[in-house]
Parts: structure tokens; sequence; C-alpha cells
């Protein structure tokens, strides 16, 4: 069963009335509008099914009047009764042509007297504010998990939810990965990092030096050598101070030597 659960300026929106009773009595609240709602002011929708060939039971909705079959660019309007608690939908090309150029102002179905405002447009592919009204992104329900997802994501209320095994030890290793990068941020250096100096890699032991600086005047040459076991890499003579970038790319240059002939030896 149909009913209509939120109406603002003749423009309603429909609903499974079961889901609908759910929400408003849980909430107190109308889900498109977020405005007051209580059962009472629901609406019954009288609507004609349209059976659809092929048989499986399966239906549609269509005009009670010209037996027009509705469809996503059908204008589909409802007409209030008095007491306002049923409403009787058919299409708007009826209403036109049967009521308002007829100059007749009496319900088609059950002959009743209305008037103009007691028409709610449930569907009209022209008005985009009556397009917008019925998207359910736009819902206030809807805008209001989004608010409360994304406040629970910053407070930290995501913790409580339960993982798989697997999904448990990719988020420990994130958590562990990023605890590293933090570590090291604070230290101000990275494992490796080429930020490094010379001082800092000598202090924790992580390599030979390989520059020795015979005079800090310009034009002294620069020695470089290494030793392991019995192999010694020939010294490397420079004209004037290398700048850092070759100092840089002398190391490494070194240090991948080194790693082969380890590799040879081993």
């Amino acid at each position: 069963m149909l009913v209509l659960g939120s109406v603002n300026k003749n423009h309603g929106v429909i609903f499974d009335k079961f889901a609908l009773m759910e929400h408003v009595m849980q909430f107190k609240k109308d889900p498109v509008s977020g405005d007051s709602l209580q059962l009472s002011d629901l609406i019954e929708l009288k609507m004609d099914r349209a059976e659809e060939g092929g048989g499986g039971g399966r239906f549609g909705w269509q005009c009670p009047v010209l037996c027009k079959k509705f469809t996503d660019y059908s204008k589909v309007v409802a007409i209030m009764s008095k007491n306002e608690t049923v409403a009787h939908v058919l299409s708007y090309e009826a209403l036109l042509e049967l009521n308002y150029k007829a100059n007749n102002m009496e319900n088609l179905i059950t002959g009743e007297p209305f008037s103009k405002k007691d028409v709610v447009w449930l569907q009209d592919p022209d008005n985009q504010k009556l397009c917008q009204l019925r998207d359910i992104t736009n819902f206030d329900h809807i805008r209001n998990m989004r608010k409360n997802n994304a406040s629970r994501m910053t407070s930290g209320e995501n913790k409580n939810i339960r993982h798989s095994v697997t999904a448990s030890r990719v988020m420990n290793k994130i958590k562990s990965s990023r605890n590293k990068s933090e570590n090291n941020e604070e230290n101000g250096t990275k494992r490796g990092s080429i930020h490094e100096t010379e001082e800092d890699w000598e202090s924790k032991g992580k390599r030979l030096k390989i520059f020795s600086e015979v005079s800090s005047n310009s034009s002294a040459r620069l020695k470089s050598t290494v030793g392991l076991t019995s192999t010694v890499m020939a010294s490397v003579e420079l004209s004037e101070e290398p700048s850092a970038k070759e100092k840089l790319e002398i190391r490494f240059e070194a240090m991948r030597k080194l790693k082969k002939k380890v590799r040879t030896h081993g």
C-alpha cells in the first residue's frame, strides 16, 4: 500500500506505507523535509493497477480514467478528499482535459467536488523543483546520516567496528607503517633518506666513511677510498671541491659496487 508522507506546496512524495510508518514511529519526522510528522498525517493513495503482459504477476500503475499506464515521463497528480485522509491518483492529462478545460470541478472517480488547492503533484518531469524533492539523496534523514557518519569517522567512533581477520591484518600494517613514518618525521630523518648527513650515517654505523677532505682550500684535491676485505676501490681525484649532488652520486655509486662485491663473494 502506498501513502503520501510529505506534502509541501501541492508537491508530494510517495512512500511504501509500512516503511514510512516505521520511520515515523522512530523519528516522528518527515523523511523528506525533517518536519514533524505523525501517523495520523499519512494520506492513503488510491491507485489503479495495470497488469503487464507476459504473466508472472508483474504489474504497474495506470490512470483509472484514461487507462494509460504511467511511465517515468508521465505527469501524475492526486486529488485529495475532503477529510484529507485519502487521495485518488490519475494522470494530469485527464485532469486538464476533463476537469479544467471542461470547467468541471468534480472528482472524476468519486464525483466529489474539489478545488485546485486539493490537487497534489506526484510526478512532473518538467518540474525541476519536484524532481529534486523526490530525489532520495536530498531527503533530510539521508543528509543527517551522511553528517553522522562523517562525525563518527573524525571522532574515532569507528574503532568499535569489527573487522574480519584479513581486514584486521591490513589495518594493523597500515597503522604500523603510519607510526614508523611519524616517528621518522619527528626525528627529522628517514632511513636511507638522502637528507641525512654523512655524520649521521657514520654515528649510526650505517656505512664506512668514503670522503676524507685533505684541505678546505678550493684548489685542494679530494680523495675517496673504500676498503672491503682484500678489495680496494681506486681513489677518485677531483680538481675542486665537489658539490653536494656530486658527493651523493659518488656515495651511492660506491655503495652499489660494495653491494655487488658482497654478493659475488657470498
